[in-house]
């Protein structure tokens, strides 16, 4: 791909060790060179475009001078030019090795990691995969086997001619798939339905929203024969009323599908995804510019999804998500997180805060032994404790009340009577008292 003379130049070796960075040109300028054929200017222009920061005002984007700055595209004011900005967003940068390299690599050097631009494409669901495969020999992580069914559920034809339908499981076993996503409007309206609903008919698939019926077509790709949603296979009064049975369909799904990328039940699932790539730059032309948030969870916490409370505790209550963001999937275990399109994890960002923030891997144990039934009742009086487990228990309850208080609700006295209720079922062995409305007793 063809670079322009100053793209040509660029010493990214240079970018840290200069007092103002790297002076890229005019936005305007690199517009120009872009429609040229300069694929790096493209690549610059597409990344500040689209970013959270530019993206409402291209306008005022239009006369700034763009700058590589530690890592960074900094557009700065012509009059202050010496001004600037410090900030973990959209337009930080991470620095790749070509897909064939072979070499030691670090934690801060990926490789190219390309995706495919259709989400139907077959390496997608053969990554999925792998990634579960990966997933059932951690030690830490609960196995995805065959167990006994939710009462009700979709079960899904492996011949796509043939419609679901949602049926009683009548005491069966099998692996199951959950859907966890923006219902809005559309959650009462299914859900007083689902009451009347046939349950030897087939679903009327062109009814139901997008979402629903994407969601179908990746669990029968993934080779899954039921689907569960909240939406359609519960009731608001169910979730309330047996927490412990919420909290046990939850974690003992084989996985959680999280539709991050939708934001309402009529935007399905399935979209083209963009990621950018630099064209191969510095002195040897080995190197390759991507964003730095392709490692990063914003997607997820910044998506319309991230902000509802049903969905909040839907994800911590699941043993395994798998996350579809506009612009990768995602997957998340108990060991932590890996990106379709990185295949290195930030370990630094926000890493001050990280006994505050919710963990996986610091609740999921209580979920999984509450689930093997290894849930002690609380002892008497004068019975031995042992303060170093219970500290880490109200740290998991603590990091799971810190991250739902971000949630919304659409009834307000859901949020602590209902939605919490399944996990203080989970996390609580009886020790911490009662379940107060989103205060355990002791």
């Amino acid at each position: 791909m063809p670079l322009c003379e100053i793209c040509d130049s660029l010493d990214l070796e240079q970018d840290d060790l200069t007092d103002s960075g790297i002076n890229l040109g005019p936005f305007k300028d690199l517009l120009t060179r872009a429609e040229k054929g300069c694929g790096a200017c493209e690549f610059f222009c597409n990344v500040l475009q689209t970013s959270s920061r530019w993206t409402a005002r291209l306008d005022g984007l239009a006369e700034r001078v763009v700058f590589l700055d530690s890592s960074r595209l900094d557009a700065r004011k012509p009059t202050k030019l010496g001004n600037r900005t410090y900030c973990a967003d959209d337009l930080r940068l991470d620095q790749c090795v070509p897909e064939d390299y072979e070499g030691p690599l670090d934690e801060e050097v990926d490789r190219v990691r390309r995706i495919p631009l259709d989400l139907r494409d077959e390496k997608c669901f053969s990554l999925i995969q792998a990634w579960t495969a990966e997933c059932a020999a951690h030690s830490i992580c609960s196995k995805p086997l065959p167990v006994k069914l939710p009462e009700n559920i979709i079960e899904i034809p492996t011949d796509s001619a043939f419609a679901p339908r949602l049926c009683s499981s009548n005491g069966r076993s099998g692996s199951y798939v959950i859907l966890s996503y923006c219902s809005g409007d559309i959650e009462s309206s299914i859900q007083r339905e689902a009451g009347n609903i046939d349950f030897l008919a087939p679903l009327d698939v062109p009814s139901l929203p997008k979402t629903l019926t994407d969601a179908i077509e990746i669990a029968r790709k993934l080779g899954y024969q039921y689907l569960w949603t909240r939406t359609l296979c519960t009731s608001r009064e169910q979730w309330g009323n047996d927490p412990a049975r919420i909290a046990a369909i939850y974690g003992q799904a084989a996985l959680m599908l999280s539709a991050e990328v939708a934001d309402n039940a009529g935007s399905g699932i399935f979209h083209d995804r963009r990621v950018f790539y630099s064209p191969a730059l510095g002195r040897n032309k080995d190197k390759y510019l991507r964003q730095r948030l392709l490692r990063w969870t914003s997607d997820i916490e910044e998506s319309p999804l991230a902000g509802q409370g049903w969905e909040i505790v839907e994800r911590m209550l699941a043993p395994r998500v798998l996350d579809v963001t506009r612009r990768q999937l995602t997957w998340e275990c108990s060991s932590g997180y890996q990106f379709e399109a990185s295949g290195i994890v930030d370990k630094k960002t926000g890493s001050g805060r990280i006994r505050q923030r919710y963990v996986k891997g610091a609740v999921q144990p209580y979920i999984d032994r509450f689930l093997q039934g290894q849930v002690k009742e609380a002892g008497g009086v004068g019975d031995e404790v042992d303060i170093s487990k219970e500290v880490a228990r109200l740290e998991a309850w603590h990091r799971c009340v810190d991250a739902f208080s971000k949630g919304s609700v659409s009834v307000p006295s859901d949020k602590l009577l209902a939605m919490m209720a399944p996990l203080a079922s989970a996390i609580n062995d009886g020790t911490l008292g009662e379940y107060l409305a989103g205060i355990l007793e002791q």
